[in-house]
């Protein structure tokens, strides 16, 4: 199971949030069991999906004013792609099920070159379940403990597989032959009848109809909100307490003004 998991600003930090982070990351790796593999790629950035939907809608502009803004727009951002080589990079979080245990191979088999890998990877239909559940089960963790790090995750689809797999194996021709339909590349294909129970990887099995896919936005929403309050409340806690206002005292009846005495005058001073 693969995990497409976002960036964070990193240098944008204060101190403060940058070692929360570590200690929440390096608290994160202590708690797995389970092996991962992080994957990094730099790819160079595609916006076709973006231009041709502006196209589309420089088509549908009224005015003419628009549209020849439209069009300038679209060659300004498809020249600037081209000459700054802009890259953007991908964050991948790969979990693997390395306990399935394969066949044994004959030395006949050897000779007649039947012993790939692919044909002897078969597994009851009750243990892939099995491990499936398993493995969500690992990448349950995984969303936990990077959502409250900050970071959104969510599994990969069939389709983004396959063109993440197509970009690996052809990074050449990747950006100039896109992938169409996904339904368009399904295709039966024959194989010998297998042993009613047995679970073969050479035949299609969809799995998206029987679990959700994994995606812990409203996980990482829920622990931003937290996180404001508790900053919220620590600052109304170290704000200085506002001083009363002071009222004058009402003078009493014993407090009386001073009366104003005649000095008196020196006898020897005419």
């Amino acid at each position: 199971m693969i995990l497409d998991v976002t960036a964070v600003n990193f240098g944008l930090k204060s101190e403060r949030e940058q070692n929360s982070i570590i200690f929440q990351f390096q608290g994160f790796l202590n708690s797995l069991h389970f092996p991962i593999e992080i994957l990094v790629q730099s790819r160079k950035l595609d916006l076709t999906p973006y231009l041709t939907k502006l196209r589309k809608r420089a088509t549908e502009q009224t005015t003419d004013l628009l549209k020849a803004q439209t069009l300038d727009y679209i060659d300004f951002i498809s020249e600037l792609i081209n000459m700054a080589n802009i890259m953007k990079k991908r964050f991948y979080v790969i979990i693997g099920w390395e306990n399935i245990e394969l066949q044994n191979v004959s030395f006949v088999d050897k000779l007649l070159n039947r012993g790939n890998s692919i044909s002897l990877l078969k597994i009851s239909e009750k243990d892939f379940k099995t491990h499936g559940n398993e493995l969500r089960e690992r990448a349950g963790v995984i969303a936990s403990g990077l959502g409250s790090i900050g970071l959104h995750c969510k599994q990969l689809t069939t389709e983004e597989l396959i063109e993440l797999f197509y970009n690996f194996y052809n990074p050449g021709i990747a950006d100039k032959e896109r992938l169409g339909d996904l339904e368009t590349l399904q295709a039966n294909i024959v194989s010998r009848k297998e042993v009613e129970g047995d679970f073969n990887v050479e035949k299609p099995h969809n799995t998206t109809d029987e679990t959700p896919v994994i995606d812990n936005t409203q996980y990482v929403k829920e622990q931003d909100k937290i996180k404001k309050q508790a900053v919220a409340v620590e600052k109304a806690e170290s704000s200085p307490a506002p001083t009363p206002a002071t009222t004058p005292v009402p003078a009493t009846a014993t407090d009386k003004p001073a009366e104003n005495k005649p000095q008196e005058q020196n006898p020897n001073v005419k």
